[in-house]
């Protein structure tokens, strides 16, 4: 079983929630960046255009590829092969992971192994292929 799909735009990270207090019930709720929650969405709708029949629920493997565009900046590609400045790959996971659960698979618990890269390509996007962990070493 092996799942692909890919996400065209630039890839954004899991943004931290902020605390909010209502002044006058004083409860407190968590407010996620807008640029998250919008960029969430639309990976949670090509997720659900590429679910499989049937919710996943086995140890699974991740290879994700995070392709940015390349900077006026940095039009050196022997100075500057990779790209180094925000996100950090682990938030840029954690918001791809979040997206898929309870669409690709039942939580993301079940990733047992991920494979993370981020590199520059037009156009930005994210390459995801996930694959049943147990059938591959079978």
């Amino acid at each position: 079983m092996k799942i692909q799909f890919t996400v065209y735009g630039t890839p954004v990270g899991k943004g931290a929630g902020r605390a909010i207090i209502n002044r006058y019930s004083h409860k407190c709720a968590i407010m996620t960046p807008d640029k998250t929650r919008q960029f969430m969405t639309y990976v949670k709708l090509i997720a659900s255009q590429n679910r499989p029949k049937q919710i996943l629920d086995c140890p699974l493997q991740i290879d994700a590829t995070f392709y940015f565009t390349r900077p006026k900046s940095k039009k050196n590609e022997i100075k500057f092969p990779y790209p180094t400045v925000k996100y950090d790959i682990d938030n840029l996971c954690k918001l791809l992971l979040d997206c898929m659960t309870g669409i690709i698979y039942h939580d993301d618990k079940l990733v047992v192994n991920a494979n993370l890269k981020k590199r520059y390509g037009d156009p930005p996007r994210i390459e995801v292929t996930i694959t049943d962990e147990l059938r591959k070493d079978a």
